[in-house]
């Protein structure tokens, strides 16, 4: 099954040469080879690692080389988009969204890479993925956040610069393709323990600054599940690589705050100021990041990966 889903991963290619693709595809039949001309598509970089870690993973246990050739095609589409400047790629490589560049689909595609090149043995996509894995990293760690202020950098014009008008999301808000938030400093996290970069971790330590200095807004406005979920999860792993009590202490604040407020009749609601549960607002990252912290709390051993689920 998990073979059949990474081969049909390739029903999201629309052009085999340059390897672009939609991250919607169908699902009942295969796309028409050779690919019909004028076919569009969101090729979003975080969509990109998603395939490429599952094609890794395939390539790990089957050896059938085109998994490995996918890869391949797939790191040369986007390297070819990157903004030369900064690094850092567009929201996808057509239409207005290719002026735009975007730090968490950078960062995400970033981690992607890197879990890829441990899933592979010794060889040349192993580097390539670790190359350029740590490329896209070092374009994200160079950029101006200014996290004390709740002001993390999620995206800028590519023809302007990041000097110039740059859009920050908001720490406790979640937009349809994210901000760099908490969400984003727990990836920062991520690349540190895949790479032991201490950049990221001190990023991510401002980060963590912020939320532990300030509170999420008044239960009266919306703020999603998966939100909480990810400020949990954030200090859970700074506790968990640091032992620091205060960490563990601010993982227990917001855990209190969100089973507060989001706890009903046995069930959490997906968000605050609502009286439903839909599944994009992940309330199952909310569940496991509480068993996390559990985890952590109780001292019991019990092995508990890291949360990096929401990118």
């Amino acid at each position: 099954m998990v073979r059949a889903e990474a081969s049909g991963l390739i029903n999201h290619i629309s052009d085999f040469d340059s390897f672009h693709f939609d991250r919607h595809a169908e699902l009942a039949k295969p796309m028409p080879e050779p690919r019909p001309k004028g076919l569009g598509g969101m090729d979003f970089p975080r969509h990109a690692g998603f395939y490429m870690h599952l094609w890794a993973f395939a390539y790990s246990k089957t050896g059938d080389a085109k998994f490995a050739h996918w890869i391949s095609k797939m790191i040369e589409h986007h390297w070819k988009a990157r903004d030369l400047k900064t690094g850092i790629l567009p929201s996808n490589t057509r239409g207005s969204q290719a002026q735009t560049a975007t730090v968490e689909s950078t960062l995400s595609l970033a981690v992607s890479l890197l879990e890829s090149a441990d899933r592979l043995s010794e060889g040349d996509l192993k580097q390539q993925c670790q190359r350029t894995g740590r490329e896209y990293a070092d374009a994200v760690l160079r950029l101006p956040h200014r996290p004390g202020e709740g002001k993390f950098l999620a995206s800028f014009p590519v023809k302007n610069g990041p000097a110039e008008q740059p859009d920050y999301g908001e720490p406790y808000r979640y937009g349809y393709g994210g901000g760099f938030t908490a969400d984003n400093a727990a990836l920062l996290l991520a690349l540190h323990r895949l790479t032991g970069n201490s950049a990221a971790l001190h990023l991510a330590e401002q980060f963590a600054e912020y939320y532990a200095k300030n509170d999420p807004p008044p239960a009266h406005e919306i703020v999603r599940a998966h939100v909480y979920a990810s400020v949990i999860g954030l200090f859970a792993d700074l506790y968990a690589l640091q032992r620091r009590p205060s960490h563990l202490q601010q993982a227990d604040r917001y855990a209190r705050l969100a089973i507060e407020r989001l706890f009903h009749h046995g069930l959490f609601r997906g968000a605050t100021s609502i009286d439903h549960y839909e599944g994009d607002l992940m309330v199952a990252n909310l569940a496991y990041n509480l068993v996390w912290l559990h985890a952590l709390k109780a001292s019991s051993g019990l092995p508990v990966p890291p949360n990096y689920f929401n990118r």
